[in-house]
C-alpha cells in the first residue's frame, strides 16, 4: 500500500524599492502561494464502527501585498505601512477556512534635546474569517469580523554623560476577546566603565485568546453504546469546546545581565531571567447545562464530563541563566559559545482543580492547542508580513 502523504508547494513574489531625491523612500512587495498535501485521517462517526480512516487531501492558497513609506530627517523618522493578506485553507473532509487580513501601522520617532528620544505609534488590524464546518470540526460563529486597535509609547533618556540609559514605555491594545490590555516595560542600562555594562528590565506581556479557543467544537471520539464507559443504548460523543470564559494569559518578566569586553576580540555576556506566568489556559472536563441555548444546536445530548466554569487555571515560573562569549578571529570569522540552564515549575490556581485534570483531557487539549496554534501562526505571519518590523522581532 502506498503511503498517502505527498505534498508540493509553489510560491512567487516581487519587491520594488524607490528612493527619490529627498528624505522619502517607498517599498512595495507581495507574494502568492499554493501548497497541496495528502494525509490519512481518522475521524469519529456516529455509526459503527464509530470511526473512519480514509485518505484525505487539502491545500493552502493565498497572496499578500505590502506597501511601506519611510521619511527620515536629522532628528526624526516616520513610517507608514499597510498590509493585506488573503488566505484559503481547504482540508476537504475536515475543515475549510477563508480569511482576509488588513493591517495598518504608523510609527514616529524624534529627539527631544540631546539626551532623550521618544517613539510612538498607532496600529489597526481587521480580520474577516469565514469557515465551512464538518461533523468533526466546527468553529462558531462561522463568519466573523474582528477589529483590534493599538498604540505604543516609548521614551529613552540618557543621563550621567550617557553612561546611564533609562527606557520607559507601554503598549495599549483594544481587542474583541478581552477588551483593553496594557503591556508596560522598563529598562535600565548602566555603563560601569568603557568596557563593562549591566542592565535590568521588568515588563508585562499578554497572550490574548484566539478565535479557535472561544468557538471551537472538536468531536474527538464516539463511545459505542453498551460499553462500560457508555452503558446507554445510544452512542456518546466526546467533544472539546472552546470557552468564552478564556482570559488573557499574563507574563511578568524580570531580566538582569552583565557584559564585559575582555579584550578587543573577546566579549562575555551573562544574563538571568525570571518569568512569572499566570492565567495559563487549561482544558477542563465539564457537563452541558441544557438551559444554555446558545450552543444547544451544536451539542450531542450524551457528551460526558464535569462542569468547571474557569478556563485559566494554571500558573508557571521559568528561571533561566544564559551565558554567551564572542571571539573575533579575524575580519571574516567570528566564534560564538552559548550555554544556559533553566528550571520550570507549574501549579494549579486552586488545589481542588488539580484533582480534576485527567490524562484524557490533556491529550484532547493537545489537539485543541494544535488547531489554535495553526490559526495564530497564520495570523502572526500575516501581521508581521514579509517585511522586518521591530515589533515582530
Amino acid at each position: 500500500m502506498t503511503a498517502h502523504d505527498g505534498w508540493d508547494s509553489l510560491r512567487g513574489g516581487f519587491r520594488a524599492d524607490w528612493t527619490p531625491a529627498g528624505a522619502n523612500s517607498l517599498t512595495l512587495q507581495g507574494d502568492v502561494y499554493r501548497t497541496r498535501f495528502d494525509e490519512t485521517l481518522t475521524t469519529a462517526s456516529l455509526s459503527a464502527p464509530y470511526s473512519n480512516t480514509f485518505p484525505n487531501d487539502g491545500q493552502y492558497t493565498g497572496g499578500n501585498i505590502l506597501g511601506r513609506w519611510n521619511h527620515t530627517s536629522e532628528r526624526s523618522s516616520m513610517s507608514l505601512q499597510m498590509y493585506y493578506d488573503n488566505t484559503t485553507i481547504s482540508d476537504h473532509s475536515l475543515f475549510g477556512d477563508h480569511q482576509n487580513i488588513l493591517d495598518i501601522d504608523f510609527q514616529h520617532g524624534f529627539h527631544v534635546g540631546d539626551s532623550q528620544q521618544f517613539v510612538w505609534g498607532l496600529g489597526y488590524r481587521s480580520i474577516h474569517d469565514k469557515n465551512n464546518p464538518s461533523f468533526t470540526v466546527s468553529l462558531q460563529p462561522n463568519q466573523v469580523t474582528l477589529n483590534q486597535f493599538s498604540t505604543f509609547l516609548q521614551d529613552e533618556i540618557s543621563l550621567v554623560d550617557n553612561r546611564l540609559q533609562i527606557t520607559l514605555g507601554s503598549k495599549f491594545e483594544r481587542n474583541e476577546f478581552t477588551g483593553f490590555e496594557i503591556e508596560p516595560n522598563a529598562r535600565l542600562l548602566w555603563n560601569l566603565t568603557p568596557n563593562q555594562s549591566i542592565w535590568t528590565a521588568v515588563s508585562r506581556a499578554v497572550r490574548t485568546p484566539a478565535l479557535t479557543e472561544e468557538g471551537l467544537r472538536l468531536n474527538s471520539q464516539v463511545i459505542p453504546p453498551g460499553t462500560p464507559a457508555n452503558p446507554t443504548p445510544f452512542p456518546a460523543v466526546v467533544a472539546v469546546f472552546g470557552s468564552h470564559q478564556f482570559n488573557s494569559e499574563d507574563l511578568l518578566a524580570y531580566e538582569l545581565g552583565y557584559r564585559v569586553q575582555v579584550t578587543s576580540t573577546l566579549s562575555l555576556d551573562v544574563a538571568t531571567f525570571y518569568n512569572n506566568y499566570s492565567n495559563l489556559r487549561t482544558a477542563e472536563p465539564f457537563a452541558f447545562r441544557r438551559r444554555e441555548s446558545r450552543s444547544d444546536r451544536y451539542r450531542h445530548p450524551l457528551c460526558r464530563g464535569k462542569q468547571d466554569e474557569r478556563r485559566n487555571l494554571r500558573r508557571g515560573i521559568v528561571c533561566r541563566l544564559e551565558s554567551r562569549s564572542e571571539v573575533e578571529a579575524g575580519r571574516l570569522l567570528q566564534l560564538f559559545a552559548d550555554g544556559h540552564t533553566q528550571e520550570r515549575r507549574q501549579s494549579r490556581s486552586n488545589s481542588r482543580s488539580s484533582e480534576r485534570l485527567e490524562p484524557a483531557s490533556s491529550m484532547v487539549f493537545e489537539i485543541f492547542s494544535r488547531l489554535a496554534q495553526a490559526f495564530r501562526a497564520r495570523h502572526d505571519a500575516s501581521i508581521c508580513g514579509p517585511a522586518s518590523q521591530p515589533e515582530c522581532a
